[in-house]
């Protein structure tokens, strides 16, 4: 082996934000690790107080509270190389250095112009929307297993009606044989920790939200969170996996007939969500990925590959 042969290793590899505006870095910082922190320090005390109150809880809570303390020491360890003075110095520096290759360039400048600048304005827009993009779209507000499989027998049920390139992508042709997995799965979902928390996840929500926000309100209907979350998860069915399948054959209609205190619940949100949605798609990620794609240009050709 000598310098510049090519070397495949196999592995997993995991994601790198080396390609990131100083803008984007920022925001991860500034909002999104402090809310998922936040989030993680939350559930991980009260799936430590539901365990505690019998070995039976501490059995079924095990795999929940051991992701949450796993992805909190992720993210802990991304957030502190974030609040590094010198490093962010340093980002900023190579930012500066490459937005001047542009500018000094006019055929560079006429092609790639200033992707720097709209990325941040794209995370103006995303920070403004994070909490209810976060809670509804994302779904942090509804954490429970059946919360989700309902939101999933909403909304695919809607995606199959359109054309296969016109749907949101996680219900694209491509991945319906990993939802149907997911949907039909016949692992045991606990009623017990599912009512704790989705209760919590709903207080977590209006906290954040605020009491008056109309889709709060909506879901809570002057009740308390853990009201809501015990008939939720008292009325519905959908723990049955043959349940769940009669919504999926019978598709939109069936959705719309449905009396299911979930699906119910789910249907009457997903415009909000789909909403906030339709906002980060065209106005956070597309612009990310679009102007992203002119700075790994004027990366290459920093490097002088033209």
């Amino acid at each position: 082996m000598k310098e510049g042969d090519l070397i495949f290793v196999s592995g997993n590899p995991g994601s790198t934000d080396r390609l990131k505006t100083v803008s984007e870095l920022e925001f991860l910082r500034d909002v999104e690790y402090p809310l998922l922190l936040a989030v993680c320090t939350r559930r991980i005390s009260l799936l430590q107080g539901f365990s505690s109150i019998s070995s039976e809880n501490a059995r079924i809570a095990t795999e929940e509270l051991f992701e949450y303390q796993n992805g909190y020491k992720a993210i802990a360890g991304s957030e502190q190389g974030l609040r590094d003075e010198k490093l962010m110095a340093a980002k900023t520096l190579d930012e500066e250095k490459l937005r001047a290759t542009v500018t000094s360039d006019p055929k560079l400048d006429a092609e790639v112009g200033d992707p720097w600048s709209a990325i941040a304005q794209a995370m103006v827009v995303e920070k403004k929307n994070s909490l209810a993009y976060f809670y509804l779209e994302q779904q942090f507000g509804f954490n429970s297993d059946l919360a989700q499989l309902a939101r999933n027998l909403v909304r695919v049920t809607q995606e199959k009606t359109k054309p296969n390139g016109e749907r949101l992508r996680e219900y694209a042709d491509a991945g319906l044989p990993s939802l149907e997995q997911q949907l039909f799965s016949t692992a045991p979902i606990y009623r017990s920790l599912e009512t704790v928390t989705l209760a919590d996840s709903l207080a977590e929500m209006q906290e954040a939200l605020g009491k008056n926000n109309p889709v709060v309100q909506k879901i809570l209907r002057g009740k308390t969170s853990a009201e809501v979350a015990r008939n939720l998860i008292d009325g519905t069915k959908l723990d049955d996996v043959a349940v769940r399948k009669q919504p999926y054959a019978g598709g939109v209609s069936a959705i719309d007939a449905s009396s299911d205190p979930l699906i119910v619940l789910a249907r009457n949100v997903d415009p909000d969500a789909r909403a906030v949605r339709k906002v980060y798609d065209d106005e956070v990620e597309a612009v990310e990925r679009q102007e992203g794609a002119k700075i790994a240009r004027t990366r290459f050709a920093e490097a002088g590959f033209n």
